[in-house]
């Protein structure tokens, strides 16, 4: 993927991924308000980008070519944010869900761990030690 990024005649620049991927996160995983259906519309979106950038980013020098790596990893782990966002069915601290409003007291003392293999993501939670 690096050779390709580096030896890409025209392609975006990481500053312009950098900016959609920033402004994907604050509008569909910001800390005012999120539900079901902005998490999973930004889940669908940062796929996109993700798609767009292995096949657009372009770098001219190594220390972009650290850059565009840089924003592929920030997409995904923006990808997984909102998957653990979206599994989260609570309002908890600065987690506020608008489609579930109350706090479960069955997930006090729990941490929600995310794991991505080949089939996507998978969420589970577990007490805290």
């Amino acid at each position: 993927l690096s050779e390709e990024i580096i030896n890409r005649g025209i392609g975006d620049s990481w500053k312009e991924v950098n900016s959609v991927l920033q402004q994907i996160m604050n509008d569909y995983a910001g800390v005012a308000a999120r539900s079901e259906t902005l998490l999973s519309a930004g889940i669908k979106y940062l796929g996109d980008l993700y798609g767009l950038s292995i096949n657009q980013l372009k770098a001219g020098t190594s220390h972009e070519l650290m850059r565009c790596m840089e924003v592929i990893d920030l997409i995904q782990l923006g990808e997984l944010l909102m998957f653990s966002a979206r599994e989260r069915r609570e309002t908890r601290d600065l987690h506020k869900r608008v489609d579930f409003t109350f706090t479960n007291p069955l997930l006090d003392n729990m941490f929600q761990t995310i794991q991505k293999g080949e089939e996507g993501a998978l969420s589970s939670f577990r007490k805290k030690i």
